[in-house]
């Protein structure tokens, strides 16, 4: 019975180690309410196993999110490079207060909370690879308590058992109530044997496929509201676009184009989509309303005009050309005036996204060595000054997507010979690897649920 003892505590210690957390759960909930302020509380220490045959430096961090709505712990192996974000939540369905996190391997889990008195308990179960061999895993139950202090905060009661005395300050404040998850991650794959368009819920474990089509689906985009999605799809031939509702499953042919059609976003407001039509040697950039109708066409020219992407507030158009030579980004008005270039390099700057606020543009640059395409993140200001690398191009990192809140982007990384998912701090720090599948996994972006 000792024996059985020491083996879960010395595997439920790493849980809190290893697993990670996605970008989707960044902001759970809108409406939980905090019982006290909270900025940033930090500690660090040591966590060692019983019979002291194993000693890990561990960094711990629990944060307030946006707007004072959620609570996030961050975990960080300093010996070992692992890192993991949790997020409390309220479960729907449950109605009860959760823990969401997502494991090594894409695995999603989630344990449910209870409270009793001034005593909040997290229980669940927990799988991830063995350290020593990846394809083997080990599973186990886990329990984590915390308590409320006299001031209304928690301690986080099973560390302060493992670190030893809860230091001074250490506290963390907790959300008692709230309603669904905010947000989930919208992306295209081929996990299904051709392309579809997929949804991955915060509180579920499997993606959801949105399209279950034989024809290729793909560059999926969502209305501001997240009721509606658009989509590329060659169900009838060439790739026109698509609007299917969420809610419904109703779906709706919005173009009928003799062009092939690419790119399609909505605006800010909901009301339009911008896209572009392809005739072969160069490609335009069109806009109409959300239902298909007043087409309008606002660049003309030899070149390939793509990725057009609506500023946040409605008045400026960002967009990729090859009109000078190279892919290079320029800014033009919503009418389709006064284009104007924003970067001069002999590289290729391509898919260009404006940040929440509209005071930053991130971005792709590929750059061509040695018979290999390579690509990095950069993130500039507005007007093109201050460009900074923010994912070294080695790392083949492209389709940058902000967070509704600005504090991470989202991008798609070249893994074992295919793309998958991840995100990052703005800065670039703490990338985490969102999808893990040896199918084809992009075109990811935030999505209302």
């Amino acid at each position: 019975m000792k024996t059985m003892r020491f083996i879960i505590r010395l595997f439920i210690i790493p849980f809190f180690i290893f697993f990670y957390c996605n970008l989707i759960s960044q902001e759970i909930n809108k409406n939980l309410q905090i019982l006290t302020p909270l900025i940033n509380k930090s500690w660090e220490g040591k966590l060692k196993a019983p019979d002291g045959s194993a000693e890990f430096n561990v960094i711990r961090t629990f944060e307030l999110m946006e707007k004072g709505n959620i609570i996030k712990c961050t975990n960080t192996n300093r010996d070992l490079g692992g890192y993991g974000e949790g997020y409390f939540y309220w479960d729907d369905l449950e109605k009860k207060i959760a823990y969401f996190f997502i494991e090594n391997g894409g695995v999603f889990s989630k344990a449910f909370v209870t409270s009793e008195n001034k005593t909040i308990i997290i229980e669940g179960k927990m799988t991830w690879p063995s350290q020593s061999n990846p394809q083997v895993k080990q599973s186990f139950d886990f329990k984590n308590t915390f308590e409320f202090t006299e001031e209304g905060k928690l301690i986080d009661k099973w560390f302060q058992n493992a670190f030893g005395p809860w230091r001074p300050g250490h506290t963390i404040e907790f959300a008692v109530k709230g309603e669904k998850s905010a947000y989930g991650v919208l992306f295209y794959s081929g996990r299904s044997g051709n392309q579809d368009i997929f949804i991955q819920n915060p509180e579920a474990k499997e993606p959801v496929n949105l399209t279950n089509h034989p024809a290729k689906d793909n560059c999926p985009a969502a209305s501001p509201d997240g009721k509606t999605i658009i989509f590329l799809s060659d169900r009838t031939v060439k790739e026109e676009i698509y609007k299917l509702s969420i809610e419904t499953n109703e779906l709706i042919q919005l173009t009928f184009s003799d062009e092939t059609i690419e790119h399609p976003a909505f605006s800010p407001d909901g009301k339009h989509i911008i896209y572009i039509k392809d005739f072969n040697e160069k490609t335009e950039i069109w806009m109409m309303n959300a239902e298909g109708s007043e087409q309008k066409q606002l660049t003309s020219n030899q070149a390939r005009d793509e990725r057009p992407n609506i500023s946040p507030d409605g008045k400026k158009i960002l967009f990729m050309s090859n009109r000078d030579g190279n892919y290079e980004i320029y800014v033009m008005d919503l009418n389709g005036e006064n284009q104007t270039r924003l970067t001069f390099t002999p590289y290729f700057e391509i898919f260009p996204v404006w940040s929440p606020d509209g005071t930053k543009i991130a971005y792709s640059q590929k750059v061509r060595e040695n018979g290999m395409m390579l690509g990095g993140i950069r993130v500039m200001d507005a007007d093109g000054r201050n460009d900074t690398e923010v994912t070294a191009k080695e790392n083949r990192d492209e389709n940058p997507a902000w967070s509704p809140d600005g504090r991470f982007i989202m991008f798609q990384r070249v893994t074992q010979g295919n793309f998958d998912i991840y995100y990052m701090n703005a800065d670039g720090t703490n990338p985490v690897r969102v999808t893990n599948h040896p199918d084809w996994d992009g075109w990811a972006s935030f999505v209302v649920k």
